[in-house]
């Protein structure tokens, strides 16, 4: 048994009938007291976009949240959403306050602090795969302010929920911050600029600023 760590991440469009709001009270409140009863659960997030701060083409400028949820290893994730709680119960909620569900498997990188501020969550996705690599998102450092925290998770895998429409678009990398100004992110600065050209024309980026609760796992 592999001893890795595996993470899924989803990120969460509200359903149609409800408003930011409702979303999140729902997600934190009936949704957490399900999702955090999931067997082999080692660390579950919630993360509140409260906008996002970098748009590249607006195809990916929609979601309300991004859930981060952690296994001790591929063994026990697979046995977690094979459960009664991860096929039914589970999506059987998640019809009930969301209209869209896009999910991915990363290996999680060392957890942010959170006694940070203003940690942002970057979606990037590229035309040519060969164009984005973790090398070259590393290379977004030089960007930053002295101080700031980037953590950088590629996506292993995608998955979908059946009972609910996914996203055609999938990112390929999940990068975190921490510690940012929001305005570093504004059109036309270094670092949009630098992440417009890392996915190239082809590609798309989405940067949401969020509100991380840690709900399990300090």
């Amino acid at each position: 048994m592999t001893t890795v760590q595996r993470k899924r991440t989803v990120l969460l469009r509200p359903h149609q009938t409800m408003n930011r709001a409702a979303f999140s009270h729902h997600w934190l409140t009936v949704h957490a007291a399900l999702a955090s009863r999931l067997p082999g659960l080692v660390r579950y997030v919630q993360n509140h976009v409260i906008r996002d701060v970098f748009c590249l083409t607006g195809r990916w400028c929609r979601h309300a949240g991004i859930a981060e949820i952690t296994y001790a290893n591929d063994t026990v994730l697979a046995r977690a959403q094979s459960s009664h709680l991860g096929a039914v119960l589970l999506p059987a909620d998640e019809q009930r306050f969301l209209s869209e569900w896009t999910g991915a498997i990363t290996t999680p990188s060392a957890a942010l602090d959170p006694a940070m501020p203003d940690k942002t969550v970057l979606l990037l996705n590229a035309g040519d795969d060969r164009l984005i690599d973790s090398s070259g998102v590393r290379s977004l450092r030089r960007f930053l302010p002295s101080g700031a925290r980037i953590e950088i998770e590629p996506v292993e895998a995608h998955l979908t929920r059946m009972t609910l429409p996914a996203d055609p678009v999938r990112p390929r990398m999940i990068v975190y911050f921490q510690g940012l100004d929001p305005d570093i992110w504004r059109n036309g600065s270094d670092l949009s600029a630098a992440v417009a050209q890392l996915v190239g024309p082809q590609g798309d980026a989405v940067a949401y600023l969020v509100d991380e609760r840690v709900l399990l796992g300090g």
